[in-house]
């Protein structure tokens, strides 16, 4: 079963004032087949991505905004409340007031999806969504302000368009509703497509414990990656323990006072344990038994990565990560790049997008070159997202060399001799 992300274009959020668009559609080429894969729902389909750029270029907007679409299609906006996601390109007259708009096509279950979504600060502007069931576009539903219509092969759900919330998608009001098509949809945004952004990372470690408690083949997977990645790990144990918020450590007490007054009086506490195969003889269990919170900062991440990683590698998911190849060492980034390149391990044919200022893997050896992305800030304060690819390079061209010497943008400009 193939389940994949095809394409995803954001237009008029953060410093895209224009659209952005990322394609997973291989274009022509003959370089690393074992790159994509072919679907007979959207020819063939790259199973990675990376996007370079310097900072503040909208690297991580471009995550943020996938952020956004996910939470919209899988959770309703309380009535009245403003639209959180509206976030317009301010530095212009013309958009700083204009609908942010976003499209997305993957493929569920072989078949192609196509959605289309735009808001303002208040409420949902139009929505669309259509699919292909046998190769053949149909639609499922059109919906303009308060106008909302159901295509002929859809039946039953004209009712919708008395409940559904302006500032509420359909396809979150008809997958509650029990709509087959949109409740497809809602899966693969829930079950399919991954986003790790720094913020939410905290509760990956306790996902990460769940599954090696109670799932003895993930756990041996996951130490067999440590093992690979050289970290001198034999074994990981740890629990899941509720408990009160003021007996919780590492949380200083405001922040504790702050969450009882929200009414959270009890939550999980997880606890991690590496367990290190070297030290000297005579050493108990106990004494190679390392808390998580004494390991290096690239331990942690990758231990966070991991579980991602490997069921999208199994499941077919799509993973995106802002700020890959944080604190991980150049050949174990690159490692985890090639799992996603190589057949023999990516079995489920997931894909992994990521923005990275990481340039030692704008390789050839790794990526095509419509699997290199940069993304650029112009003088007016608008980002473009393009592909090596729309230069015409040839695939023998060494890309890093002409990208250091700022053949493409996208690298940041400084000026030599500038003093503080």
């Amino acid at each position: 079963m193939v389940v994949m992300l095809v394409d995803f274009v954001v237009k008029n959020f953060g410093p895209f004032k224009d659209e952005a668009i990322l394609t997973m559609t291989a274009q022509k080429g003959s370089e690393h087949p074992e790159n994509y894969v072919e679907t007979k729902a959207a020819g063939n389909v790259l199973t990675a991505a990376a996007v370079f750029g310097p900072n503040a270029a909208g690297k991580t907007y471009l995550v943020e905004a996938l952020v956004h679409l996910r939470y919209m299609v899988l959770f309703p906006t309380l009535p009245n409340a403003p639209m959180l996601a509206y976030n317009p390109f301010r530095l212009s007259n013309d958009t700083k007031s204009a609908p942010v708009e976003m499209n997305i096509r993957f493929i569920a279950e072989n078949v192609l999806y196509d959605y289309h979504l735009s808001f303002s600060g208040k409420r949902i502007l139009s929505e669309r969504l259509f699919y292909y069931p046998n190769g053949k576009r149909a639609e499922v539903f059109t919906r303009n302000m308060d106008s909302l219509e159901f295509g002929r092969t859809v039946k039953g759900q004209p009712s919708l368009s008395k409940v559904i919330s302006p500032n509420t998608t359909c396809v979150f009001t008809a997958a509650q509703f029990n709509n087959k098509i949109c409740k497809s949809v809602h899966n693969w945004f829930f079950k399919y497509l991954l986003i790790m952004t720094n913020p939410d990372e905290a509760g990956i470690l306790e996902i990460f414990v769940n599954r090696i408690n109670n799932d003895a083949a993930f756990k041996e997977r996951a130490i067999n990656a440590m093992k690979i990645a050289d970290f001198a790990i034999s074994d990981v144990q740890g629990t899941i323990k509720r408990k009160k918020v003021q007996d919780l450590s590492g949380i200083p007490v405001q922040m504790k006072g702050l969450m009882m007054a929200a009414g959270n009086e009890e939550m999980n506490e997880t606890e991690l344990y590496l367990i290190h195969d070297v030290g000297d003889a005579g050493l108990t269990h106990e004494d190679k038994k390392f808390p998580i919170q004494l390991e290096s900062a690239g331990t942690v991440r990758f231990m966070k990565v991991i579980g991602p990683m490997l069921d999208t590698l199994t499941e077919g998911r799509t993973l995106v990560i802002d700020e890959f190849g944080q604190s991980l060492h150049s050949k174990l980034s690159k490692w985890i790049v090639d799992l996603f390149c190589d057949k023999r391990h990516n079995t489920g044919g997931g894909q992994l997008i990521f923005n990275t200022h990481s340039t030692h893997l704008m390789d050839q050896d790794i990526f095509r070159r419509d699997q290199i992305y940069l993304i650029e800030k112009n003088g007016k304060g608008e980002s473009e997202l393009f592909s090596i690819s729309d230069f015409g390079e040839r695939k023998d061209k060494v890309i890093l060399t002409s990208y250091m010497d700022g053949k493409y943008g996208a690298v940041p400009f400084i000026e030599e001799g500038s003093n503080l």
